[in-house]
């Protein structure tokens, strides 16, 4: 499998426009002016801060942007993520429908957790103890799903007035159209995606 998901990624990628992050907000930068005006003893620490800042240029730290990343546990994945890609049964009617729905929920799920902002080595960590904790059977009906879902959402992307039809069928059209017109949604997905097919191969 880890071969066939490294050759995949490789075909798949390629073809894909984004880069980890690609979408991720830029910092804004202070200016000059604003820095002069800050109080020359003003530490640089979070909301512990208490000088007297009467022009009010002076702003503590940002928080960290994504918390939820930072969180993201095996289990989450393994219940809303493996379970939910696995939960469709190729072959058997309505499964182009039930496909269609997972891809609009893996898309959610990845965008919910800015699987984008998330700590890379963290992420991967988290991904294998996921999928190694998953019995052969569960590992079975993911890798059933997968790259037919990765395929459909990248047809989405690609062009979603075609593809729209398929899931208003599905009853997701709405759902799936605003995460496609978002590109912190499409960046989300993109990284865990990418990291799902190569979870189990070497960083280097």
């Amino acid at each position: 499998m880890k071969l066939f998901k490294t050759l995949f990624a490789a075909a798949l990628f390629g073809a894909l426009p984004l880069s980890a992050g690609a979408f991720a907000a830029e910092t804004p930068q202070s200016s000059p002016s604003a820095a002069s005006k800050q109080p020359a003893s003003c530490c640089r620490c979070r909301c512990e801060c208490r000088q007297n800042d009467k022009d009010g240029t002076h702003k503590p730290d940002a928080a960290p942007e994504n918390p939820a990343a930072a969180k993201l546990q095996a289990d989450d994945l393994v219940s809303n993520y493996f379970h939910v890609i696995g939960g469709a049964r190729p072959g058997t009617a309505g499964c182009s429908l039930a496909q269609a729905n997972i891809a609009c929920k893996a898309v959610h799920f990845a965008y919910e957790r800015r699987i984008d902002k998330a700590d890379v080595p963290t992420l991967r960590e988290t991904l294998l103890k996921a999928w190694e904790g998953m019995s052969e059977s569960e590992r079975r009906a993911f890798d059933a799903n997968f790259i037919d879902v990765c395929r459909l959402i990248d047809s989405c992307r690609a062009d979603w007035p075609k593809m729209r039809g398929l899931f208003e069928d599905a009853g997701c059209a709405d759902e799936m159209e605003r995460l496609m017109q978002n590109p912190a949604a499409v960046s989300a997905w993109t990284e865990l995606c990418s990291h799902t097919l190569t979870m189990g191969n070497s960083d280097e």
